[in-house]
């Protein structure tokens, strides 16, 4: 019996070393994986730019379009304002030509920002000159 208590606290012992000496991933200055940028250049429709990207389905149907992010309607956000989750809202806000960029965040440790509403993920949409932050 003292043979097994003595093997199981240092078992313990050993599990505990090895929990607390454990690496922590660093940081990194590149984007995360599952986040993607789309930058526009020669834009044609809102939902064509969306079509390229991994992830997300669209369903063209004129004002009736939806746009799916892994089988989810996600967030929409237009220069930092919250849209909501339906697309035709900013495809009558915003103009195709005046998009600089549109990010598809889909990690929760992008979305966390936007809390419960963000939990489908979130497609931001970017006028005017966009820089990404570092």
């Amino acid at each position: 019996m003292k043979k097994l208590i003595i093997f199981a606290s240092s078992f313990s012992f050993i599990l505990l070393l090895t929990a607390c000496t454990a690496t922590h991933p660093t940081t990194s200055s590149e984007p995360p994986l599952n986040q993607t940028i789309i930058y526009v250049d020669h834009p044609v429709s809102l939902t064509s730019m969306l079509l390229n990207v991994p992830g997300v389905r669209v369903e063209e149907a004129g004002m009736n379009t939806k746009v799916y992010l892994r089988g989810r309607r996600p967030l929409f956000v237009v220069d930092g304002v919250q849209i909501g989750y339906n697309f035709a809202d900013v495809l009558s806000m915003v103009d195709v030509n005046s998009v600089a960029a549109i990010e598809v965040l889909k990690d929760p440790s992008e979305t966390f920002m936007y809390g419960r509403m963000g939990a489908n993920g979130v497609i931001v949409f970017h006028t005017g000159t966009y820089e990404p932050d570092n």
